[in-house]
């Protein structure tokens, strides 16, 4: 996988229609930007962050929802405390507004303490990450949830490449089920994805409703050694991929004109 240049920019640009705007953020952040960042959450994402018993994970909650205002705001030049989300179905949100659905989709995912946020403009989006935790007993996983050929296709890989291929499998499984709107309420032996970490990743066939395949392209994304991720879109247009970094909260949220 091509490593991407994640950049830091003062405010996100104008986002087009074949474009995927892709944000990485650190969660742990400190006390003070902390209180910041509570301030711009809804009272039912406050009520959420106060049922976390472990502060460590109560903090990444906050911080990586407030991100997500934050970056929202800026799309749609409205406060972060302001927007307003409807949840579909299966728990997926949108932004919504007076005047009804805004057309800025969105997904986000976050593990450990990398957040990551998905942008595209009229298009379904899927991201997921996951932390690679390398003591994991990854086969019994796959045998329980895949479906056979994908777990045969990940044991016949050499073995040093299996545990990552076996995460960028997850990986690409779960943010095509997010982009649909799913979740994981959807059995994932339905459906499979390319396992080979040095292909083009791809939904290869499913059974599942309301699924074009040609519709969906899958794209892995390079946060590093410890992480494995991915975003899905629906489209069959060519996409243009750009990968920024969120800048600290504070700076952020003044430059884009939150409230306080």
């Amino acid at each position: 996988m091509k490593a991407h240049p994640w950049s830091a920019i003062e405010q996100p640009p104008q986002l087009g229609n074949n474009e995927v705007h892709l944000w990485r953020a650190h969660l742990d952040v400190l006390a003070d930007t902390l209180e910041i960042m509570v301030r711009h959450l809804d009272i039912n994402e406050r009520t959420r962050s106060a049922s976390f018993s472990n502060p460590l994970l109560r903090a990444r909650f906050v911080a990586s929802h407030a991100f997500l205002r934050v970056l929202l705001s800026a799309y749609l030049a409205m406060p972060a405390s302001g927007v307003r989300f409807t949840i579909g179905r299966f728990g997926k949100p949108r932004v919504v507004s007076a005047q009804g659905a805004i057309p800025v989709e969105f997904n986000m995912s976050h593990a450990a303490s990398v957040a990551i946020y998905a942008f595209s403009l009229g298009r379904a989006v899927g991201v997921d990450v996951e932390l690679k935790r390398r003591d994991m007993n990854w086969r019994d996983i796959a045998l329980r949830f895949f479906p056979p050929a994908e777990t045969r296709a990940l044991t016949s890989l050499p073995v040093g490449q299996q545990l990552d291929a076996f995460f960028a499998t997850w990986c690409r499984k779960e943010a095509f089920l997010k982009g649909r709107g799913d979740g994981l309420s959807q059995d994932l032996s339905r459906f499979a994805v390319s396992v080979d970490l040095n292909a083009k990743p791809s939904v290869e066939w499913t059974d599942l409703e309301r699924t074009d395949l040609s519709q969906w392209i899958l794209t892995d994304v390079d946060l590093g050694p410890d992480f494995s991720a991915a975003v899905a879109v629906e489209t069959n247009q060519p996409l243009t991929y750009h990968y920024w970094e969120v800048k600290p909260l504070p700076v952020s949220t003044r430059r884009l004109g939150a409230q306080p």
